[in-house]
């Protein structure tokens, strides 16, 4: 059951509805979606603080470093690490476990990578997630290159909360999204397809983006940027954006713990939710001195390879 993507823009990411609304970025009108943006950002944050509560309207738990493309301008560096890895179940529940505990509410529930799909253990992921008090709807991004056998069909069949996210990349690179989008229909499950997408180029993760930048130049770029909004938990620490999480495991520098919550540094779940609204209220985070950020304004053709011309 296709969804199309003006139905969903209350439920994707920033940057789609930038899209949907009709903003064109590296044009005059940059300056509304940003700001359209920070205002979302800083009342969410007044509210969070006022109620004491803390509802996220987006947060992601990365699965697995493997990837059947080698994307160059992966988000998340996937490419340049220098080990690839499944996470267990065991210490994904308990990491699950853990954050639903300490904030009140996630709208939407990532289950990414890496392709989530390679992740043997994601019926089970899934189905522990699926109908969880504290979670609205789970999201799995897929490049289609994967087919999902008969205990994930199950899972996804069972687990109407459930939406996969096709991303629409040259179908040379995808050729099995046909026999996807056939295998999920036949079976009714909740599916979207992201076409004519473009991505945002936040350059190649270097200490160049730091060189002469002051503190007020590197909160502007935080501020502008919609990847702020793209939470993650990765090895029981949680992380706003999944760059700042991955830079470090890639190599490009040193791991910055005041960019993170650790989801087991603090005794209760209520310190834990402290923390991450402390770090939600800072004005940018160390990472950003070595990333472009979303706000250049800068488009690139989605997945192209390592190596590719």
């Amino acid at each position: 059951m296709k969804r199309t993507l003006g139905s969903l823009v209350k439920n994707t990411g920033f940057h789609y509805e930038f899209e949907s609304r009709g903003y064109s970025k590296g044009s005059a009108k940059d300056c509304v979606p940003s700001a359209w943006l920070l205002g979302k950002y800083l009342a969410k944050g007044l509210i969070n603080r006022a109620t004491g509560r803390l509802e996220l309207d987006y947060a992601e738990m990365y699965l697995t470093t493997h990837c059947s493309l080698q994307c160059r301008d992966c988000a998340v560096l996937v490419p340049y690490l220098k080990k690839r890895r499944h996470f267990s179940k065991e210490s994904l529940l308990k990491d699950m476990d853990r954050f639903l505990q300490s904030v009140n509410y996630v709208h939407r529930f990532g289950l990414v990578g890496g392709e989530p799909l390679l992740h043997p253990d994601l019926p089970d992921l899934i189905r522990y997630l699926s109908g969880h008090p504290a979670v609205g709807t789970i999201r799995i991004p897929t490049n289609s290159t994967v087919l999902p056998g008969p205990e994930l069909i199950d899972a996804l069949k069972s687990s109407p909360d459930v939406l996969l996210s096709i991303s629409e990349y040259p179908i040379e690179l995808c050729p099995k999204r046909p026999r996807l989008i056939d295998l999920l229909e036949r079976n009714g499950i909740e599916y979207e397809v992201y076409a004519g997408q473009a991505w945002d180029d936040l350059g190649a993760c270097s200490s160049a983006y730091k060189e002469g930048v002051t503190e007020e130049e590197l909160a502007l770029r935080f501020s502008n940027c919609w990847m702020r909004e793209c939470h993650g938990v990765l090895e029981g620490r949680f992380y706003l954006c999944g760059r700042a999480a991955f830079a470090p495991l890639a190599g490009i520098h040193d791991a910055f713990p005041e960019d993170g919550v650790d989801l087991y540094g603090v005794e209760d779940a209520k310190g834990v939710r402290r923390a991450i609204s402390d770090l939600m209220n800072k004005p940018y985070l160390r990472a950003c001195a070595y990333c472009r950020g979303t706000s250049s304004g800068k488009r690139i053709a989605p997945a192209i390879q390592v190596g590719a011309e």
